[in-house]
């Protein structure tokens, strides 16, 4: 028995070029800390801007966001629990173009959305735990002919 499911899902991508260095790049930064003092992560708007970002080359690349279908975000409430269907944890993400002389090329990663790690995670993300939260990060991104599936028997938990 396979556990595959295709999941269609909208897409949102921004390119960070250097074409993109001189404009005005807004990034918006939740400081998971302040939560441990009763305050919002989120910051004021226009708060946390970083301006140089797009003009740092290690930031250059596309960034994606995606969306879960609708059906993938619905909660149930049978016997009063509310139950959520389980999201996908793993991505496929396939990249066609064409170069400026012509070639035509491909690019592939494998991205895992449950991958924690607080110094390599992509991500700003909130572990829940019993009676507290701990900031960590989530999710990174392999080449597809480098990865791997992690050892089985490892809890996933999106």
């Amino acid at each position: 028995m396979t556990t595959e499911l295709l999941v269609p899902v909208r897409l949102r991508a921004l390119v960070v070029n250097e074409q993109m260095g001189d404009q005005d790049f807004q990034r918006w930064v939740p400081n998971y800390h302040l939560l441990g003092v009763r305050r919002s992560p989120e910051p004021p708007p226009f708060a946390s801007t970083d301006t140089n970002f797009a003009r740092d080359p290690a930031h250059r690349g596309v960034y994606l966001h995606w969306e879960l279908p609708a059906a993938l975000r619905r909660a149930t409430t049978p016997g009063g629990e509310v139950t959520l269907p389980p999201a996908p944890n793993r991505w496929l993400v396939v990249r066609h173009a064409y170069t400026a002389t012509g070639e035509y090329t491909t690019a592939a990663w494998v991205v895992e959305s449950d991958f924690l790690d607080k110094r390599t995670g992509t991500v700003p993300y909130l572990r829940p735990g019993r009676g507290h939260v701990t900031p960590t990060r989530i999710g990174r991104h392999t080449e597809a002919a480098r990865w791997t599936e992690p050892a089985a028997g490892q809890p996933t938990f999106l």
